[in-house]
C-alpha cells in the first residue's frame, strides 16, 4: 500500500469564502488511475482548521514510506472522522464519480456538470473506493 496526497488547499486568512466554487482536483483537471488494477481508496478531508497531526505524519511518511507509517496514517483519519462526524448530517447516497468516462477518445465533459456538491459547516470527511480493473 502507498499513499499519495493527490491535491491540498493550504490554509490561509484569505484564502476560501463562503459559497465560493472550489473543484478537487483544481480547476478542469481531472485525477486518472494509473495502469495497476485494484482497489483505490480515496479519503476527502476538508476542515476549517488544519489538521496538523494528521500533517505531521504525512511528512513523515513523505520522508520515509513505510507500512507502519501508513497505517498510522489510516488511524488517523479515521480517528478525525469519528471525533468531527455530526450525527445530525443526512445521510449520503453513493455518488457516480466519473467511472463511465473511461474512453479518451471521446469529449470530456465539462467538470462542473458531473461535479457533486458538498457543503459542510466545519469539517467534511468521505471515503470513496473505486475497483480498479
Amino acid at each position: 500500500m502507498s499513499i499519495s496526497l493527490l491535491s491540498v488547499f493550504r490554509h490561509s486568512a484569505h484564502a476560501h469564502r463562503p459559497f465560493e466554487k472550489y473543484y478537487i482536483p483544481p480547476g478542469k483537471a481531472w485525477f486518472q488511475l494509473d495502469k495497476n488494477t485494484g482497489v483505490e481508496t480515496f479519503y476527502l478531508l476538508a476542515s476549517g482548521d488544519r489538521l496538523n497531526s494528521l500533517e505531521t505524519l504525512y511528512e513523515r511518511y513523505q520522508s520515509a514510506a513505510s507500512q507502519e507509517l501508513a497505517n498510522e496514517i489510516l488511524c488517523e483519519i479515521r480517528k478525525t472522522k469519528k471525533q468531527r462526524r455530526n450525527l445530525k448530517a443526512r445521510a449520503e447516497r453513493p455518488l457516480s464519480i466519473g467511472g463511465v468516462l473511461r474512453d479518451v477518445g471521446r469529449k470530456i465533459p465539462d467538470v462542473a456538470s458531473v461535479a457533486e456538491r458538498i457543503s459542510a459547516t466545519d469539517f467534511y470527511g468521505r471515503t470513496f473506493t473505486i475497483e480498479h480493473k
